[in-house]
Formats: C-alpha cells, structure tokens, sequence
C-alpha cells in the first residue's frame, strides 16, 4: 500500500490507469466470472464502472499530453515598429501581457523597434487593447512629446508578422497585417475619463495614509523616462488635497523647472476633486501663465485642469487675464489661448448644468447651461484662424442641451414637441457649418462629434448622439 501511495504521488492519474487496467479490472473479471445468478447483475455493474474509469483516464491522459506536448506554453504576437528616428522610442509598461522591444539601428539616423507580445497559455481576446507610449523627444512645439496609442489585438496577429510605419507627415502609426490595415488611435491616460493606467510591477502606490515624500516626486517627475514621470503625475494626482503643499509651491517657485511644472498641473488635473479656495493665488496664476505658453504639453496640462475643475472663480480669474492682456496690447495669439482657457471652463460648466437638468422643474439649469454654451461660442470671435475650430464644441454641447430639453419636456402624451427637435436639430447644423468652415479642421479633438451631429440630423433620437 505504501508503494501503491508512492506510485500515485509521482505518477498521478498514469499510475491510476496502470492499476486499474492491470489490477481493478482483473478482480472485477474475476469477480463477474465467478459470480452467482443472485450477483451478477452488481458484478455487471461494477464490472462497467471500472471500464468507464478506464476509458476516462485515457481521455484524460491524452488531454493533459496534448496540453503539454502540442499546445504551446506561451501565445506571441510579434511586429516591428518601423520608420522611427533615433530620438523616438517605445515604451511600454504595464506587465500582463508582457512586451518585449528590441532596437536595431539603420542609416540616416533611423531605427526599428522590433516587439513582441507574449501572453502566457492563452490568447488575448479579439479586441484587447494594448497600451504602449511613443516618446517623440523634444518637437519644435513642445519640450515633451509623449502619446499613448492602443493597438487593438487581433487574432490575424498570431498567425503573420505586424508591421507598424510611423507616417511622420501625418502624425499616424498605420498598422499593416495581411488583409488588415488600420491606424492605431492614441489614448489619453492622464485623464481619469481616459484609459486607466495599470500599476507597474516595481510602480509603488502613493497612498493617503503614507507621508509623503517631495524629494522623490520631484526626482521621478525630472526622469529621463517618460513613463516614470507620468506614473509619478498619477500618483500624485491621486493623493488629492494632501499633495497640494508640494504643488502650490513648486508652481509658485520661478526657478521650477519645466518638467515639474508640466508634472504637478497634470497631477492637478488628475485629481478627483481640486476647490478654488484650495488654490493659492500664485498657482492659480501659474496655471493661466501654462495655458498660454509656447509649449504644448504645458498649454494641454492646464487646458485639461480648466475643464476637469472648472468654477466659476475660475473663470472669472481667466477673463481678469484677458482683460489684462487686451489692456497691455498683447498679441492675438496670447488672446487667442486665453479664450480657449475660458472656452474649457465654461463648456464643462454647461454640461454640468445640463447634466443637473432632469426634469421640467429644473429649467433653470437648463438656462444655465446655454447661457454657458452661448458665452463660450461668443468667444470664437477672439480666436486666431488655427485656433477656431475648438470653440466649435460650444455649438456641439448646446445642441445635446437642446435634445435633453426635447426628451425632458415632453407633451401630456409623452410625444416630443417638433419645435424643441427642430431646435437641436438647427443647432447641429449650426455646429456642423462652423466645423466645416473652420481652419484646420483636421485638429478638431473630438471627430466623433461630427458623426454624432449628422446621425441626428438624419434622425434625431438619443442613440445618434452615441459614439
């Protein structure tokens, strides 16, 4: 019995077969054979029993060898990211799956990133999105260039190499895989409506309970690593209220420099909750300077913190800074930002007023957030041509205001009123000519919108205006 334990621990279900086919079945036969007419027919049973255990064992064995033998241990998708220049790299940084890049250099200054995506036992989904972050290096518009993209897994990718062509005109990864040709979409992950960065397997979590530690922000945030400082930016956003000491007064400090500047607005911009009254004067100041700067990474910060934490206050202090600068004769351009800075305050407090609008009785905030949609598309006329097209969203966000009031407000026999469709409708066509006529529209953040405005125009229901 003890041998019989022993085999069976080291040997599994192998030994288990062994000993029912050469010791259970022949006790079984024997026992059939040797069975009275009132017994046999419980011999005949256990008889069959122990077949069908045989039979499952083998099945079970040949699973557990195909398994082992002829499915792979590990599923790869493997590609090369082509036409990159030596100042621009992949990065990647979440662990499951893993991604492994490796850089081969060619003439001219170019370079490949050959990659491979591992996932382990199984594959990945059809549609999985893998996040992986394209460093640009320093551009002529920004001091930092860093995107996101999500390549969207398919299962093509298994079966033939992935070729991705950075076009540099364009500002595009083309992605090109047999019969399959797409561009790869960036994702914003610095903003919590955005892509959820997952923790890095060496990344600690900066908690509220944990002291926290300025030296080693302020280090992470002036890494050379573009993804070290960006998980430092979510940490600290993430700490809310209790990071505001070291924020305040990196931003108040004039000697600051860039890199901690553009980390601690993101991190503003990150938290769940920032109060007006939270924030001293010399920040407030700062983030305005930021909206209005060369760089377009500090300008994109504190355009994205104005409409995260938009407030009144802080729209006033905006237009206390335009008035300033219409006074000093500034130049149009520096007018130009200044508006779009108040453009993200006010449209983001219109569609928190319309999002308060629930029911007939709430017709105030309805008014409210027209009047703050008609007060952003006012300031269109401050504008420099590249910059025109952004306030058309103001037009975009007033018209879902008028189909909510369409859906709200509807007749005793829960019909909506044509005048009120007729009113959203109108207004996306307003959106849609002032898109149209714009400069530059190519630059316009959010293509969807346009799609969403001619669904309704053709029929104006709820689910036109979904992506």
């Amino acid at each position: 019995m003890q041998t019989l334990v022993k085999l069976l621990f080291t040997y599994g279900p192998f030994a288990l077969l062994v000993w029912f086919v050469y010791g259970i079945h022949g006790k079984a036969w024997n026992a059939l054979k040797e069975s009275t007419p009132d017994t046999k027919r419980i011999c005949k049973v256990v008889y069959s029993l122990v077949w069908v255990t045989i039979f499952s064992l083998v099945i079970f064995i040949c699973c557990i060898w195909y398994w082992i033998n002829i499915l792979p241990d590990e599923y790869t998708i493997a590609g090369t990211f082509k036409d990159l220049k030596d100042s621009e790299g992949i990065f990647y940084h979440d662990n499951d799956p893993d991604l492994y890049i490796y850089r081969q250099y060619h003439a001219l200054g170019y370079v490949s990133e050959h990659f491979r995506l591992v996932k382990v036992k199984r594959k990945m989904d059809d549609g999985t999105r893998v996040i992986f972050t394209f460093n640009r290096g320093p551009t002529t518009e920004s001091k930092e260039n860093v995107t996101d993209y999500g390549l969207i897994v398919r299962s093509a990718f298994y079966k033939e190499n992935v070729e991705v062509r950075y076009d540099r005109g364009n500002n595009k990864f083309i992605l090109t895989c047999g019969n399959i040709k797409e561009e790869i979409l960036p994702v914003n992950q610095d903003q919590h409506d955005g892509h959820a960065r997952k923790q890095g397997f060496l990344l600690g979590v900066a908690h509220a309970d944990e002291p926290l530690a300025p030296d080693e922000f302020i280090n992470r945030l002036e890494s050379d690593d573009p993804i070290i400082r960006r998980d430092a930016r979510m940490e600290l956003g993430g700490l809310g209220e209790k990071a505001l000491p070291l924020i305040q007064s990196a931003l108040e400090n004039p000697n600051s420099s860039y890199r901690q500047k553009l980390g601690f607005i993101t991190a503003l911009g990150n938290m769940k909750e920032v109060k007006f009254e939270s924030l001293s004067q010399g920040t407030i100041n700062a983030i305005i300077e930021a909206s209005v700067d060369n760089d377009a990474a500090l300008r994109g910060a504190a355009l994205r913190f104005f409409g995260k934490h938009p407030s009144q206050e802080l729209n006033t202090r905006v237009q206390q800074a335009m008035v300033r600068a219409k006074a000093e004769g500034a130049n149009p351009e520096r007018i130009s930002r200044l508006a779009r800075a108040q453009l993200e305050i006010l449209y983001n407090l219109g569609i928190r007023e319309k999002d308060e609008y629930r029911k007939p009785v709430d017709m105030a905030h309805f008014q409210a957030a027209v009047k703050y949609f008609q007060d952003a598309w006012g300031l269109h006329t401050l504008a420099v041509p590249d910059d025109q097209v952004y306030f058309t969203k103001a037009l975009y966000g007033w018209g879902i205001a008028l189909h909510d009031r369409s859906m709200i407000e509807r007749s005793r026999g829960e019909e909506r009123q044509p005048e009120m469709i007729n009113a959203a409708q109108d207004k996306f066509q307003e959106f849609l000519r002032a898109y149209e006529h714009a400069p530059n529209k190519n630059k316009y953040p959010y293509p969807e919108h346009e799609s969403c405005a001619r669904a309704y125009l053709e029929k104006p229901v709820s689910q036109s205006l979904r992506k």
